[in-house]
């Protein structure tokens, strides 16, 4: 499937014919894979350094070995260990009507958005 996918797209930006598009795809996948990662998450990251773990504490994150997270609530917090620490921000979202007076707390997707990093943070769902 993924040949296929990879085909389609180079048929889309040469503009060659179906055959010679599967030809390609099928001799350059294995360059292709390991230029992309194998999976969403193997993607290719700009290396983590200090400049980073600023624009974490400037946006407000604290380190998550600080913080005590309420059941119930959803958190927004770092996806990998920046120079070795996990940060979290300390504000509690809700993402639907699972907690009493839900209209009082902003949507985490919503807050994401504004306050995360794209790459960096992600929506804590199990409350652990």
């Amino acid at each position: 499937m993924n040949v296929k996918c990879l085909a389609l797209r180079y048929m889309g930006i040469t503009k060659c014919e179906l055959y010679k598009a599967f030809a390609w795809a099928d001799r350059n996948f294995a360059d292709w894979r390991e230029y992309t990662g194998k999976h969403f998450s193997e993607l290719r990251q700009p290396k983590l350094d200090k400049y980073l773990e600023l624009e974490f504490l400037f946006r407000g994150f604290k380190p998550k070995n600080n913080f005590k997270k309420k059941q119930g609530f959803n958190y927004i917090e770092s996806n990998c260990p920046i120079n070795g620490t996990y940060y979290i921000y300390p504000q509690k979202f809700v993402r639907g009507a699972y907690v009493p007076n839900w209209r009082n707390y902003p949507n985490v997707y919503v807050m994401q958005n504004l306050i995360g990093i794209q790459g960096f943070t992600r929506v804590d769902l199990l409350y652990s």
